[in-house]
């Protein structure tokens, strides 16, 4: 099915989902008891965790995407907007209850464009979503 012509390469896109994801994390589990206290010494801050089980770090990074399908191109999309959310709502902790506030506000529809291969929202206005201000 060939794409329908879009003006500006710019595309209606459907909201699917919202949710965060971390990278550089990972599990320690199994620590015995008489070596947890050496462990969390030697972790200095770049994990947390007790009872034997902890959630590690290693240059922690979490992204909110706007999971997103295009229908014209039959494609599923994701858009970071994690910096956008902590701006507009002040530096918000972005919990799964608040995410899930956010997609049951957010508009139907979306702009959206590709620049340089990475997808852009074409009017970030358009996602002011006041009822959680």
């Amino acid at each position: 099915m060939e794409p329908k012509k879009v003006k500006n390469n710019i595309y209606s896109a459907k909201v699917k989902d919202v949710y965060n994801e971390e990278s550089g994390t990972y599990v320690t589990q199994g620590i015995k008891g008489n070596k947890q206290g050496k462990f969390e010494r030697s972790i200095q801050g770049k994990g947390s965790g007790s009872n034997g089980s902890y959630l590690m770090f290693d240059e922690k990074v979490t992204y909110t995407f706007l999971e997103l399908y295009i229908y014209d191109l039959e494609k599923k999309i994701s858009v970071d907007i994690r910096d956008f959310l902590k701006e507009t709502y002040n530096g918000r902790r972005l919990t799964k209850k608040f995410l899930a506030r956010v997609q049951t506000n957010m508009p139907n529809k979306i702009k959206v464009q590709s620049v340089n291969n990475v997808w852009e929202i074409v009017d970030y206005n358009s996602l002011q979503i006041s009822i959680l201000t």
